[in-house]
């Protein structure tokens, strides 16, 4: 009987900074996946090994493609953003006010 193949990884051990490491842990639970993934991923990108990423799904779910970014801004970019898109999350009461209505079909 022969073992299958497997594939052989180097193993090194880092010492890295307890922020960074939240964040890893984060973004391996929001993709469901390793830690271990994460940083082989973001690794292969840092040095030109292989620059596409894998996901754990074949396809990506609804309103997943932008998961890869959380985590990456720094806070004064985030309040950058948000600032940005204020202005988006008002109600304008008067356009809505003389908007027609559309009215329901039945079914």
């Amino acid at each position: 009987m022969t073992r299958p193949a497997t594939r052989r990884h180097d193993q090194i051990t880092i010492r890295i900074d307890p922020e960074v490491g939240r964040r890893l842990r984060i973004a391996a639970a929001e993709r469901r996946v390793s830690v271990s993934r994460v940083i082989d991923e973001a690794l292969r990108i840092a040095v030109g090994v292989g620059t596409e990423v894998r996901r754990p799904d074949p396809l990506p779910r609804i309103g997943d493609r932008l998961d890869w970014l959380a985590g990456t801004m720094s806070e004064h970019e985030a309040r950058r953003v948000l600032d940005a898109v204020s202005a988006h999350e008002t109600i304008d009461e008067e356009f809505w006010a003389r908007t027609p209505r559309r009215r329901k079909r039945r079914a």
